[in-house]
């Protein structure tokens, strides 16, 4: 059964005339948005703005002066076009009100750049039903988001002088300094990322970067 919110939002949107109606959304957009940055910030995972999906346009795009850029990436002007920086966590915001000063112009895609509050392991989505349902990494209780055809599986970032092992298939990727990845509810051009399982189900705990890799590794030996 739709919460009564849900019923409310959708319900005054089909009474209101078209123009309208897609501003309300918009407005409602921004608002989803800017709740899921908040909590982000609220436990220690700083936010970059980031290109959002146009449905019109068929590609990302951006409120960034001049950009072609085509894909989905950081809509924060400071940020390099051309390089990437060691740390992006300069350039992300951190407080309540940098999030909403900045949902409130757009209904940015929420990036975390990573090695901050967390670092990611990336896998290609077929992997669901056997890696990710394997006993062991299920048990690491990583938060774990779908976007597009890609799993993230979220992780403790990793100290600089940790032993990280390798990972053991080359379709796997670690996501460190230096990268970012996009949360729910970002919108992707086929549907909307969500969460298999949400940070708050887990308290935001993660798990060792180290820990996670290794039964990755062990399921896919298995």
């Amino acid at each position: 059964m739709p919460s009564l919110e849900s019923w409310f939002t959708k319900t005054t949107a089909s009474l209101l005339p078209n123009p309208l109606a897609k501003r309300f959304d918009m407005r409602q957009r921004r608002r989803s948005l800017a709740i899921a940055a908040l909590r982000c910030v609220a436990h220690g995972w700083p936010v970059l703005p980031g290109a959002w999906w146009s449905a019109e346009h068929q590609r990302y795009i951006c409120d960034i002066p001049g950009c072609l850029t085509a894909g989905l990436h950081p809509a924060a002007a400071e940020v390099p076009r051309t390089s990437h920086p060691t740390n992006l966590g300069k350039y992300a915001l951190t407080t309540r009100r940098g999030v909403i000063d900045t949902w409130r112009r757009r209904a940015y895609t929420i990036l975390i750049p990573t090695g901050i509050g967390c670092d990611v392991v990336e896998l290609p989505r077929e992997y669901i039903h056997t890696t990710l349902a394997d006993t062991h990494v299920d048990r690491c209780g990583a938060p774990t988001a779908v976007f597009d055809d890609s799993v993230y599986l979220f992780a403790a970032p990793s100290r600089q002088l940790e032993t990280v092992p390798d990972l053991a298939h080359s379709r796997f990727v670690i996501h460190k300094a230096g990268s970012w990845v996009p949360i729910p509810p970002a919108l992707t051009p086929d549907s909307q990322a969500s969460w298999l399982r949400n940070p708050s189900k887990v308290g935001w705990r993660l798990p060792e970067t180290a820990t996670l890799l290794a039964e990755i590794n062990r399921a896919q030996i298995a």
